[in-house]
């Protein structure tokens, strides 16, 4: 049997609970507060579609290469990451379009980020918001199907260190005390 880390429950109550309880709240409450975010959200969501794409088609190329390599009988690489059989190889990744599709995976996944922590470095004044911050966080972490990335959140200390959830915390104890930033 597995036990889960509180850190691990408190992850999946932040992405549970835009699927149920968060939208019968927020539908009550306008987002109009949360315009400037919601628009941010829009490019999260823009540079996210933009990323899926792409990293499938830079794992194929690399498959593609690799499984070509093998089939030349490049490996083992006896010499590691230099020698005849090393630059055959990359050869054979830069034929496939290996490296250039790494590099645009590397820029959409900087994109992703970089929309990503300016969504945080906005308060949500709004339920429609904090569900927004939310939603982006299932986005960046995937639905199952390989294309999540949890280093776009994980990886990147928002201001004062604090988290993605350290963030939405602070939305909701201030949206329930009443208080706007």
């Amino acid at each position: 049997m597995q036990t889960l880390s509180r850190r691990d429950l408190l992850k999946g109550a932040a992405v549970a609970a835009p699927a149920t309880l968060l939208p019968a709240l927020a539908a009550a409450v306008p987002a109009g507060d949360d315009a400037e975010l919601l628009a941010r959200v829009a490019v999260f969501r823009d540079a996210c579609a933009q990323l899926k794409p792409v990293r499938a088609a830079c794992n194929a190329a690399y498959e593609a290469a690799w499984e070509q390599a093998e089939a030349e009988g490049l490996f083992p690489l006896p010499e590691g990451p230099h020698g005849p059989r090393w630059e055959r190889f990359q050869a054979i990744r830069a034929a496939h379009g290996s490296p250039d599709l790494y590099d645009a995976q590397m820029a959409a996944a900087r994109a992703m980020r970089e929309a990503a922590a300016a969504v945080f470095a906005l308060p949500a004044r709004t339920l429609p918001g904090v569900l927004a911050k939310l939603e982006i966080v299932r986005l960046a972490y995937g639905d199952g199907d390989g294309t999540g990335d949890a280093d776009i959140l994980e990886a990147q200390p928002f201001e004062d260190d604090e988290t993605w959830l350290d963030l939405v915390l602070a939305d909701l104890r201030r949206l329930a005390g009443g208080t706007r930033s």
